[in-house]
């Protein structure tokens, strides 16, 4: 009885110690540009996610106000319906971006946005004068601000390479990076020795697989070392959310299931 008691403590703690390894995943909603949140939903369904990053670009296409726009500009009672859709759903929203607010009048409105939804994080893209702002907000509603890394070749964006990302997060010491690895990768850099210069400032990892071409690819069939990124992840002790970021012009989930199961057969170390 002592020896099945034993075996069986043993059997529990190892499939819990396996259940605690599993990473944060959440899937970016980029790949339903010109669908709805209610397709999404149904297709987040069909794979087991229950975690979703929120661009603002997508009509609800269904509660009480279908036709309107899923961002942080929407009436008091657009908002509720919305939050009871995913609520209904069961799914979850972890962040919202990428964020351009120049006044601090919309990024409070953003944060009580964010609030609103239960929000662990934002992305940002404002110019760095306005960070200030963000840190003040972040403090007051116990959201993060996550600046994002776009191209070099990207016009405006203030984060795009790793001097002025390290620049922005010493001058303003209540932010984080939430960096993306397709985009650092692009820009010609080695997205792991990034990581490494972003150790213990990173809120939210955003994981993209590109192809020689630099189209995007599920994650394993492209160029991007990705087993070397969630290692450096690993070894800095990382444990937030690392965002599915894909851009697709075909079915979402072709692209989009792929790279979750990529993610789930590899277990934080």
């Amino acid at each position: 009885m002592k020896k099945f008691i034993s075996t069986s403590a043993i059997v529990l703690f190892s499939l819990l110690a396996a259940a605690g390894a599993q990473r944060k995943i959440a899937v970016a909603s980029y790949p339903w540009n010109g669908s709805t949140v209610s397709q999404m939903i149904s297709d987040l369904k069909k794979i087991g996610v229950s975690e979703v990053f929120m661009f603002g670009n997508l009509k609800m296409g269904e509660g009480e106000f279908p036709a309107s726009v899923f961002n942080y500009n929407m009436a008091p009672e657009q908002m509720k319906a919305a939050k009871k859709v995913f609520d209904e759903n069961k799914i979850r929203i972890v962040g919202f971006g990428h964020l351009h607010c120049k006044t601090e009048a919309e990024i409070k409105t953003a944060f009580e946005f964010a609030k609103f939804f239960g929000m662990d994080f934002l992305s940002v893209e404002s110019p760095k004068d306005t960070l200030p702002f963000y840190v003040k907000y972040s403090e007051k509603f116990g959201i993060k601000t996550g600046l994002y890394t776009h191209p070099i070749e990207s016009k405006g964006a203030p984060y795009n390479t790793p001097e002025r990302l390290c620049s922005a997060l010493s001058e303003n010491a209540g932010v984080c990076a939430f960096p993306d690895s397709g985009h650092i990768w692009c820009s010609g850099f080695d997205v792991a020795e990034i990581l490494k210069k972003l150790d213990g400032k990173i809120c939210a990892m955003s994981l993209n697989e590109r192809a020689a071409d630099k189209n995007c690819a599920p994650f394993g069939k492209g160029v991007i070392p990705l087993d070397a990124i969630l290692s450096e992840l690993d070894r800095q002790g990382f444990n937030g959310w690392i965002v599915v970021m894909q851009a697709t012009k075909g079915a979402p989930l072709d692209i989009v299931a792929p790279s979750v199961e990529f993610l789930r057969a590899r277990p934080a170390k």
